[in-house]
């Protein structure tokens, strides 16, 4: 009897340590490659188009802005133009350095340098320094919706049209403070004065 339950004690551990050790060699979820991208991800010729979305912030207590964001990266070694983006949510107006003014029907051009230099089409108050693309609505995309964009990169040609998810200002992947650049002050140690002597 002893015998027994001394087996069937043994028995127990074993399964429960084969049990344990099934899940040891799966990869956690956590090592799976993911991206932060929250918008649309596309290529027309050497441009990469990547992480598109609209955003609408405030313009005023009673209006809303909208704005195209996108980067782009192009990989040739010949500069690139966007030479419009467009959408039947309204008109998309280019602005900002880099934008040179084609005709106020075509809503500007935006070169694009070769060789992987980034540009980012992004709303004034995260780039206030950078172009945007406005786009002008009667009334503002909201949230959990989506607007359909096409980009043409002249003689490249023009992107299918994209459904370019709606985020909230609050909730886009831009750095939301800046990073501290003054070093921290460690704290005065317990009977020392803060110049650092007992």
């Amino acid at each position: 009897m002893i015998q027994r339950r001394a087996m069937t004690g043994l028995a127990v551990a074993a399964s429960a340590l084969v049990l344990s050790a099934c899940g040891f060699q799966a990869p956690a979820v956590t090592y799976h490659e993911h991206t932060s991208d929250q918008g649309a991800n596309f290529g027309v010729g050497d441009v990469a188009v990547r992480n598109v979305y609209v955003t609408s912030v405030p313009s005023s207590a009673t209006s809303t802005t909208s704005y195209v964001v996108a980067t782009f990266v192009n990989k040739s070694a010949s500069p690139a133009e966007l030479t419009g983006i467009t959408s039947p949510a309204g008109s998309i107006t280019l602005a900002g350095p880099g934008v040179s003014a084609v005709s106020a029907a075509a809503g500007g051009s935006l070169t694009i340098p070769p060789n992987g230099v980034l540009v980012r089409l992004d709303q004034p108050v995260l780039t206030p320094d950078g172009p945007t693309a406005t786009l002008a609505t009667t009334t503002a995309p909201g949230g959990g919706s989506y607007v359909p964009l096409q980009f043409t990169f002249g003689s490249a040609g023009t992107s299918p049209t994209v459904q370019a998810p709606v985020v909230p200002p609050t909730q886009t992947t831009a750095v939301s403070s800046p990073v501290p650049t003054t070093p921290a002050t460690p704290p005065v140690a317990e009977g020392q004065d803060s110049n650092g002597s007992d």
